[in-house]
């Protein structure tokens, strides 16, 4: 009898703890969307006091995408997770090594724009030698088709220990 090779049960336990991963994230994921918290535009969310500035992401592309998704009926567009999760998609572990990804939702009342639902994406934990996480924070509003559209995005960056700051910003790091 040949012994299953131990890469083999490693790859089937990653693979039954991405499902139970999945189904942690669905559960969070659902639960901030049922009830969110209203933010005024001074107020920031549970992980933004660690940032000190953002670098503003281009969304008039990405909007153009969900727009055309939209009119082929494509049901992501109508799911404010989806949409944010599309815009920051998820690296591969082999890709950056990410150790852990937060997601914090809430309803925002900015600039006088009721409905407006503010996402801030934390990654941290990367395999690079110099930044060792990303934060982004995308605002959407969901449109008159249904669709919900990017209104802002931004991106910052941590660094490793000893390579640069340590609170998120738009500073390299070294």
């Amino acid at each position: 009898m040949i012994e299953p090779r131990p890469n083999r049960i490693y790859s089937r336990v990653a693979v039954v703890v991405g499902i139970f991963a999945g189904i942690l994230l669905t559960m969070f994921v659902t639960i901030a969307l049922t009830v969110p918290p209203t933010l005024k535009s001074s107020q920031n969310l549970t992980t933004e006091g660690e940032v000190e500035s953002y670098k503003q992401l281009e969304v008039v592309d990405f909007n153009r995408v969900v727009e055309k998704a939209a009119q082929n009926n494509e049901a992501w567009t109508k799911d404010v997770m989806q949409v944010a999760l599309k815009f920051v998609p998820e690296m591969s572990i082999e890709e950056e090594g990410r150790r852990s990804r937060i997601i914090e939702v809430a309803k925002a009342d900015i600039d006088n724009q009721p409905g407006v639902i503010v996402v801030i994406i934390t990654d941290d934990g990367f395999a690079d030698d110099s930044v060792r996480g990303q934060k982004h924070r995308v605002e959407l509003k969901k449109g008159a088709d249904g669709a919900w559209k990017l209104i802002n995005a931004w991106k910052a960056w941590t660094c490793q220990p000893n390579r640069g700051h340590q609170n998120y910003s738009t500073q390299l790091c070294s």
